[in-house]
């Protein structure tokens, strides 16, 4: 509903009249019937959306049981009383299977004596503003105006604002500083909701009224663009291209009416990829421009936008118009590649949001800044750290959200910032991968990623022979055996990641960890009486270790950042675990002592293991200069010769009970499924093939302490779309 009164609605040369339920044409009345004025009158309240049939049902029939038929001869009356016959729609556009949405330009006028009222209100709110001038002024560049109220709240307003501005634009100009633009967001006040249950969505974007959300998926030998109503059920196809070609970065215009979207030839970007346009209600997709890599982002009257253009000269910000791709212009360039990525206009037009990244011997830094679109004056935002940044967004209010890696578990969290003091605080704290985001109304869209994975048992004897599930559809990360064969896990429970205990098959499942902290990563002590696993019960994750039952915990280390993969040593008395932080390092505490060790720094570790008899360890890293994978096996103390192989090995590497070979995933797709795992022998023979289950992807493997069997997680990761709502806390 509007939020002040009107009476008519003019558009194209009609007239509803609200009061007397008129349908007028150059000033001659329209004929209409009762039901064909109500849904007229439905649509033009909800002009520039999107209905769908279940809603103008609800909407005009109320409780009255109808089906489409009703709603179809409706609006075929509609639009023969306003000669809308055409194919080419000029009032009432229909989107198959979905709705109807009434796209014409409305003009809407209040009763004259609406009018006056609303006149006078006018002409004080004037000289009232004029008394505010100066701190109106200094506030505009950071506030968004509040709606005008009924005239009779108007000067109760004025004054309270008069109050409030002028104290706190006194205090900032006191400070020579601007307000903070804050999110409302935060994370005592959003709420989650799932949108798709498509298993396979790559990216999402949302529309700025919050009512519809585009994305796409990959599969089927094809990638695809869907449009989907948030209330809706189902998805309608926007556009497709066969696969390898690729739907890359896409944006949705400021008025909700196109989609903008980057078709990347076989996946590559720059001049491989060509920028197109369609209509949120389909139809050919029309070609923009070429030569561009990321997402466009729009001025707010849609008619200009920014995007990346990436050369072996660097990075170059670009503006162009937005219809047609021309009357080009570099804002900014560097040669330095990757800057000003990810540019968003600001809802002010002002300027441009990006991020950056310098490359410094350490590793990667990312900082945020915003660069004047005037001027290409550049605000620093968020000074440059180790935080990963993937995708930034303004909100309507002026403020940040930023799509970033947790410090601590590396997962891609959503963060709110202020503006432009680039305070950060929390949106999202869990142990979810949140890809992508996007901006509309008061919530947030993001792609939720998630492993669906199920335990098995394989007879080593045999492992051609079918494997035996004892637990399925639930995200394990890893699961060790316990000496008594006994498995010891983690797993998503109720929001939290929690240690459980369970027979080998799959019986007696019992829960160790408490309710309100995650616990992740355990492994056990040769004797089965301790556990060490990762926790964030001190308020950041360290480790910790416990009683096999969950009992006496006690906190390992304090102040470790990036803490993983916690590791017993054969003999019980320290635990190995690696850093990943400013680069990936093994390190060994002393359970007695704490006493902290280097024992792999001098390359990036990804995935290590210990001997059964704790003579060497095994760790897998790239090389720097040809970017290939090694595994190396070297002793675990006292120096002595390294084996390097010349495999690469991804999600797990695993020393066999025997100690003869190690078992890992390896990464080369050309010539290994991601269903199969591989053996590499310690005495030089070439890795092979394992076993390949054909089916689902591999995540982790191990023996059982008897040798016999193979314990593996399998599954496929998911990922759909989650919207996440501002919602008003309840007054206390």
């Amino acid at each position: 509903m509007n939020n002040f009164q009107t009476r008519y609605f003019e558009f194209g040369g009609f007239r509803l009249d609200t009061v007397e339920r008129l349908l007028l044409c150059d000033g001659k009345r329209v004929s209409l019937t009762h039901k064909s004025y109500d849904l007229l009158l439905t649509l033009l309240e909800n002009r520039g959306h999107l209905l769908t049939h279940d809603e103008l049902m609800g909407l005009v029939w109320q409780d009255t049981a109808v089906d489409q038929s009703s709603l179809r001869q409706n609006i075929a009356l509609i639009r023969k009383a306003l000669g809308d016959g055409s194919e080419e729609s000029e009032f009432i556009q229909t989107v198959p299977k979905y709705g109807y949405r009434f796209i014409a330009p409305v003009r809407l006028l209040p009763d004259e004596g609406i009018a006056l009222v609303a006149e006078r209100r006018s002409v004080m709110q004037v000289e009232l503003e004029e008394e505010l001038e100066p701190a109106a002024t200094a506030l505009q560049k950071v506030a968004v105006r509040p709606a005008r109220r009924p005239f009779r709240r108007a000067a109760v307003a004025a004054v309270v604002l008069l109050f409030l501005i002028v104290p706190v634009w006194l205090f900032w100009r006191q400070k020579g500083a601007v307000v903070p633009k804050t999110p409302v967001f935060g994370f005592e006040n959003i709420v989650p909701k799932k949108l798709t249950d498509v298993g396979g969505v790559e990216l999402g974007a949302l529309s700025s009224n919050g009512g519809f959300v585009v994305y796409t998926t990959l599969g089927g030998g094809e990638s695809a663009l869907w449009i989907k109503q948030i209330e809706g059920r189902d998805a309608v196809k926007l556009a497709a291209v066969p696969s390898p070609d690729r739907i890359g970065a896409f944006t949705i215009t400021h008025d909700d009416n196109w989609v903008y979207y980057v078709l990347a030839k076989k996946g590559d970007w720059g001049r491989a990829a060509t920028l197109f346009r369609v209509s949120v209600f389909g139809g050919k997709p029309q070609k923009i421009t070429e030569n561009l890599d990321g997402f466009v982002s729009f001025s707010p009257d849609d008619k200009r936008m920014v995007f990346d253009r990436f050369s072996e000269q660097g990075c170059r910000l670009v503006i162009a118009n937005a219809a047609d791709g021309g009357d080009e212009r570099v804002l900014a360039e560097s040669p330095s590649k990757p800057q000003f990525l990810d540019p968003q206009w600001s809802p002010d037009g002002a300027e441009i949001l990006y991020f950056d990244i310098e490359r410094r011997a350490e590793g990667n830094f990312f900082s945020v800044a915003t660069i004047s679109v005037a001027d290409a004056t550049i605000r620093p935002v968020i000074a440059a750290s180790r935080q990963r940044i993937w995708f930034l967004s303004w909100t309507r209010e002026g403020g940040i959200i930023m799509n970033a890696a947790d410090p601590a578990t590396k997962l891609a969290q959503l963060y709110a910032v202020s503006y432009p003091d680039g305070r950060i605080s929390r949106l999202t704290n869990d142990l979810t991968y949140y890809t992508g985001l996007s901006v509309g109304g008061r919530s947030i869209l993001s792609t939720k990623s998630e492993i669906i994975a199920s335990l098995w048992l394989s007879d080593t004897n045999n492992l051609k022979a079918p494997p035996k599930k004892i637990a399925a559809d639930q995200f394990f990360s890893n699961v060790v055996w316990t000496p008594d064969k006994r498995l010891l896990f983690d797993f998503s429970d109720a929001g939290k990641r929690h240690l459980w205990l369970m027979n080998a098959d799959g019986g007696d499942r019992e829960r160790i960890s408490p309710n309100d902290w995650n616990d992740l990563m355990p492994d056990v002590s040769p004797d089965g009486r301790t556990i060490v696993f990762i926790s964030n019960r001190g308020g950041t994750y360290e480790l910790w270790t416990s009683d096999i039952d969950g009992s006496r915990p006690r906190q390992l280390t304090f102040g470790n950042l990036g803490v993983w993969a916690p590791r017993f040593a054969p003999d019980g008395r320290s635990v190995y675990y690696e850093i990943r932080d400013s680069g990936s390092t093994v390190k060994r505490i002393g359970l007695a002592d704490n006493v902290i060790e280097d024992v792999v720094d001098d390359v990036w570790v990804d995935l290590y293991d210990l001997s059964p008899d704790g003579r060497y360890i095994a760790y897998s890293y790239t090389e720097k200069d040809s970017q290939e994978g090694r595994i190396v096996v070297r002793p675990r103390e006292g120096g002595g010769q390294a084996r390097v192989f010349k495999v690469e090995a991804t999600r797990f590497l695993r020393f066999t009970r025997d100690g003869a070979g190690l078992v890992f995933k390896n990464s080369d797709l050309q010539k290994a499924p991601a269903s199969a795992i591989w053996f590499q022998p310690l005495d030089g023979a070439p890795a092979r093939e394992l076993v390949d289950f054909k089916q689902e992807d591999v995540f982790w493997a191990d023996y059982s302490p008897d040798k016999q069997q193979l314990l593996t997680v399998r599954g496929r990761y998911s990922s759909d779309l989650i919207l996440l709502t501002s919602v008003e806390k309840p007054a206390e």
